[in-house]
């Protein structure tokens, strides 16, 4: 097959891999219900039962949270914005949103435009396989709200960092525009006030894109130094929020049993060990992955521009790795959080195994033996977990009908004896569970608001 043909085809199955990509996350948007968060941040912030009608309602709500419970504004005005929109949107944005990451993970990895599908495919294969509770991540609205949405934000602001460093020319015109600074700091802004840990790995990312330039006695664009003080600006904006530090009081009293009287720096100590174990669970494969990677890529990648790929590959890694790290500062660390940092490990590899030298013949078998059987685990794994978001609807969905019928009848209190226990397989690793019962009967109550009645209590089936 000539060149021009196979470039052709390619094209076609890179457009094929974007819409069955969309389609499979929409496919599980769908199916997801409302769930915990989307029924507190339903309603305006601050108010005991108004629901949010309107954008000025969510503006009023972020001003509250903001002073009240936490700074992530960014992320929980596009919670509410969605939950307000209804369902159908936030499905569709949401399958968007995540679709455009996975583009700007493939632009990344792929700079030389060599049009990939199986690159475009290996990703999400990866993510799939690397990240625990995806599913909370990417379709459950106010998880992707904060992780998606974030991830995004982040990955897409070190994109033009990205091609700058890999693909700008000393005496290229770069051309000046007021509107093009003014965008950089705003979009700096933006992404610096969207996920905590993923912020300080991004101010990590740019003072390194600046000492790599520094080191190599290339220029450091103006635009860049703009969207840093952006990034800071966002940053600081977040983090200085009065309400952090009463959630914080709050989960160190409740989570440790800690408070003023009590405290110890041996504590940070703790947290430290408590994310190496964390670590050793979630981040030693991706890690392995990606040392095997940066070895192949050492002895085999394209000789051409193959330091400056090497030198971004760490940076990302470094990255991830930072992002990982300063969850030790926070008093837990959920597993959502993974997320981002598995990609910015998945981005790290990526970037070396895209641009190995694939003329070489066992590498060309190995990529395709590597990929295929990813992609095929991929779908075999998506299926089950389909299956079971499925099933797990179909239980809301007929508690919510019964809730109805009975409601207008006068009960306000509930008990249903249908807990939705997830399936167990070795290809089923994303699985999706029924309301969680905490102490103080937290979701329960929260359940219970959002459809107006006095309570509800989840049973395992007798």
């Amino acid at each position: 097959m000539d060149k021009l043909k196979r470039t052709k085809y390619n094209t076609i199955f890179l457009y094929i891999a974007i819409l069955v990509t969309f389609l499979g996350i929409y496919v599980l948007n769908h199916f997801f219900p409302l769930y915990t968060d989307d029924w507190v941040y339903s309603f305006v912030y601050g108010r005991t039962s108004d629901r949010v009608a309107g954008f000025f309602d969510v503006l009023e709500s972020q001003y509250c949270h903001y002073f009240t419970w936490g700074g992530r504004s960014v992320a929980h005005t596009i919670a509410q914005y969605l939950l307000y929109l209804g369902e159908s949107w936030g499905d569709l944005l949401n399958s968007i949103a995540y679709v455009i990451l996975v583009v700007f993970i493939y632009f990344i990895a792929d700079y030389r435009r060599r049009i990939n599908p199986l690159l475009f495919m290996a990703i999400s294969a990866l993510i799939w396989v690397l990240v625990p509770e995806l599913i909370y991540s990417i379709v459950w609205l106010t998880g992707s709200a904060n992780y998606l949405w974030g991830c995004l934000f982040v990955v897409a602001f070190t994109y033009p960092f990205c091609m700058y460093y890999l693909r700008h020319k000393a005496g290229e015109n770069n051309e000046k525009s007021i509107l093009k600074y003014v965008l950089f700091f705003l979009g700096g802004v933006v992404a610096g006030w969207t996920n905590e840990n993923l912020v300080v790995g991004l101010l990590f990312f740019i003072v390194a894109f600046f000492a790599l330039l520094k080191y190599e006695k290339r220029n450091i664009p103006k635009w860049a130094i703009i969207a840093f003080i952006g990034v800071v600006i966002g940053c600081c904006f977040m983090l200085l929020a009065p309400g952090n530090y009463i959630r914080n009081k709050m989960e160190l009293s409740i989570v440790h049993g800690i408070n003023e009287s009590n405290f110890s720096y041996s504590y940070y100590f703790y947290r430290f060990v408590s994310v190496a174990k964390a670590y050793l669970v979630y981040g030693i494969v991706p890690t392995l992955i990606y040392l095997v990677s940066f070895v192949a890529y050492w002895k085999i990648g394209d000789k051409g521009n193959k330091q400056s790929v090497l030198r971004l590959s760490v940076v990302f890694f470094c990255m991830a790795t930072i992002s990982m790290l300063v969850m030790t500062a926070a008093p837990i660390f959920p597993e959502r959080v993974w997320f981002g940092i598995i990609v910015l490990f998945t981005i790290a590899t990526l970037l070396l195994y895209a641009n190995l030298d694939f003329s070489y013949k066992p590498i060309y078998i190995f990529n395709y033996v590597v990929c295929i059987t990813l992609v095929v685990f991929l779908v075999i794994s998506y299926s089950s977990t389909l299956e079971d978001t499925i099933r797990l609807r179909n239980v809301f969905d007929r508690r919510e009908a019964l809730i109805i019928k009975e409601k207008s009848k006068g009960k306000t209190d509930f008990i249903f004896n249908d807990r939705f226990e997830p399936q167990s397989s070795f290809f089923y690793i994303q699985k999706v569970y029924d309301l969680p019962h905490l102490e103080g009967d937290l979701w329960e109550k929260a359940y219970s608001k959002y459809w107006g009645i006095n309570s509800v209590k989840i049973e395992a089936p007798k």
